[in-house]
């Protein structure tokens, strides 16, 4: 375990879903990261951070990349999962630094092409062990009862319906030719 970090039975603390939710509702950076299926070998790990003591936000692709580059060399760990880590996304315009020749067909937009954070909290639910790893110890689980999948608030980058269908539409276009 991870040096100021603490640990609590399952039993004891919120539901993974819960506690993002209730983060979400006083930070501005919450990330909620599960695996699908039931718990076994390839989704044993649950992982919810929140807070931010750093934010990555970036627009260009070399100018992500180099962010993100800097923001993961600064982590410092040598097990896994890590509570020293960097949580993000990176938008699909991103492969322009590595493909250059796509650039030119790769559509601009007002959200940035990676967004990612250091979260200032962790919980990392370990579901084969039957217990939570919190870092820093003594942080604060909190809850609110959710009723079914809550949607997520705050920024959200997302296109719209019929514009994404529109390039969907272009793509088997240009795939057919």
């Amino acid at each position: 375990m991870a040096e100021g970090c603490s640990r609590v039975p399952v039993s004891r603390a919120p539901r993974p879903r819960e506690l993002a939710a209730w983060a979400e509702e006083a930070y501005s950076h919450v990330a909620l990261l599960e695996s699908g299926g039931p718990h076994g070998e390839k989704s044993r790990y649950t992982i919810v951070a929140w807070g931010a003591s750093r934010v990555v936000e970036e627009r260009g692709p070399s100018r992500a990349y180099t962010a993100l580059s800097e923001l993961a060399r600064r982590a410092e760990c040598d097990f896994t999962p890590c509570p020293d880590m960097a949580v993000g996304l990176v938008g699909y315009e991103a492969v322009g630094e590595a493909e250059p020749w796509l650039l030119p067909l790769l559509r601009r937009h007002e959200w940035p092409v990676t967004v990612a954070f250091k979260p200032e909290h962790v919980a990392i639910y370990d579901h084969a062990l039957g217990h939570v790893t919190v870092c820093p110890g003594g942080s604060e689980l909190g809850s609110r009862r959710i009723d079914g999948w809550e949607k997520a608030r705050g920024p959200v980058y997302e296109t719209g319906r019929r514009e994404f269908q529109s390039w969907v539409e272009e793509a088997l276009d240009m795939l057919r030719r």
